[in-house]
């Protein structure tokens, strides 16, 4: 299992989103030289800049951790990290790249208007990885609040707000280590037995996934 619990064992992790976000902001500006909140540009359906936000996050929640691999890829949305009702910053600020992730429609329609005190900002961050620290996978693969944080109030409110710790979250998990384990046996022509077996306990899972939904 992978440390952090966005991520199953065969998923590629976030890599330097920071910079990636800097060289998209760039090449924005450039062809659009009045723009100034991002989100304009980002969120608009089918466009390109949509979709080359959404690779730097390899089409995957950066909150829950399902991908497109399960979730159309219409079901995933631009959030503001810090809310736009917030009124600590500008909304150019809001609405600058830094300040935008890429989310699941549950976990972008259940965060809304949620608000925490400005030191969490690092904390629940999905760009710098310290959410990771906050939240881990147990033995069956639900996400959990690890100890160092399991009696505070804000994590606790983050946590159910987001509904992180539901059976749906546990199952996306597991269909997407499903479909990783099913490409690596794919390598090899032999395994098509198995392969078979494995693409009916994803339809189950996925079936499932979506009674519960």
């Amino acid at each position: 299992m992978c440390n952090d619990y966005r991520f199953t064992s065969y998923c590629k992790q976030f890599r330097d989103i920071a910079l990636k976000k800097q060289t998209l902001d760039t090449r924005i500006r450039d062809e659009h030289r009045n723009t100034r909140i991002m989100y304009n540009q980002i969120s608009k359906q089918g466009s390109e800049y949509r979709n080359e936000f959404m690779k730097i996050y390899n089409f995957r929640c950066s909150y829950c951790g399902v991908s497109t691999e399960i979730l159309n890829i219409g079901l995933f949305e631009i959030d503001h990290f810090i809310c736009k009702s917030s009124t600590l910053f500008s909304e150019e600020e809001l609405g600058s790249l830094n300040n935008l992730v890429l989310a699941c429609r549950c976990c972008n329609r259940n965060k809304r208007d949620h608000k925490w005190p400005i030191k969490y900002n690092s904390i629940f961050s999905p760009d710098n990885g310290e959410i990771a620290n906050v939240f881990v996978r147990d033995e069956k693969y639900y996400i959990r609040i690890v100890d160092e944080y399991i009696s505070n109030p804000e994590v606790n409110a983050f946590y159910k707000k987001l509904q992180l710790g539901t059976q749906k979250r546990r199952l996306d998990y597991l269909i997407i280590e499903m479909c990783g384990f099913k490409k690596l046996l794919a390598q090899n022509p032999s395994n098509s037995g198995i392969i078979h077996q494995l693409n009916e306990c994803i339809y189950r899972l996925k079936n499932k996934r979506n009674l519960i939904c």
